[in-house]
């Protein structure tokens, strides 16, 4: 595997951040591992210890000390990164605008088509989750043939509200919607679906059967 793991950690929803993330990460050759903001600490430490990634980027100072505060060591772990702002005192922890410079040299890594681009925990298996295994030719195959059975338009404007951790969600809502040059706008809320539907009036829009009954 390249360089590291790229994280797109807990406490981090969808969001542009998550998008720039995943794709920097994919550029320099990297291996994301998203997590389900949802999952709670116990299950984000066991999605560390088995992937064992280098750096984790998380939304909220909260969601790594709920991870710190349990009885695991995550030694892979180099780097700690939060969206928000992190107090000086905080050890460990560095806020994603020291990290970032504000001006940085373009920079890329050759990548094999048959390389390692991302780790996706299943949902909804029988025992623990499993890792799955993508590859970048899985994941453009996939969004292609989506393609190729539903085209989509520059004037599309998808509407992503199912996590990104979840693959049928990256992938139909995110990297299709960036094949076809189509817009992503990304949902407050499940509870609040039927108002963004009204105000964000998106053409294409994936779920799954339970999001539909709820609105």
């Amino acid at each position: 595997m390249r360089d590291g793991f790229g994280r797109s950690g807990p406490g981090l929803k969808n969001s542009v951040e998550w998008v720039c993330f995943d794709v920097a990460a994919l550029w320099l050759g990297w291996v994301t591992v998203p997590l389900h903001v949802t999952d709670g600490p116990h299950n984000w430490a066991d999605r560390l210890v088995d992937a064992k990634p280098k750096l984790l980027l998380i939304g909220a100072l909260v969601n790594w000390q709920a991870l710190d505060a349990l009885p695991l060591k995550f030694e892979s772990l180099e780097l700690i990164i939060c969206i928000e702002p992190v107090p000086r005192a905080t050890e460990g922890v560095i806020s994603l605008d020291t990290w970032l410079p504000r001006e940085t040299a373009p920079y890329s890594q050759p990548v094999d088509p048959e390389d390692l681009a991302t780790i996706t925990y299943t949902s909804g298996t029988t025992g623990r989750p499993k890792g799955v295994m993508l590859s970048h030719r899985n994941i453009l195959f996939a969004a292609n043939a989506t393609l190729q059975r539903n085209p989509g338009y520059l004037e599309d404007v998808f509407l992503s509200f199912l996590p990104m951790a979840h693959i049928f969600e990256r992938t139909t809502e995110y990297y299709v919607a960036m094949m076809c040059g189509g817009q992503i706008a990304f949902a407050r809320s499940v509870a609040e679906l039927p108002e963004d539907f009204t105000a964000i009036r998106p053409t294409i829009v994936m779920g799954v059967p339970r999001i539909f009954e709820r609105i």
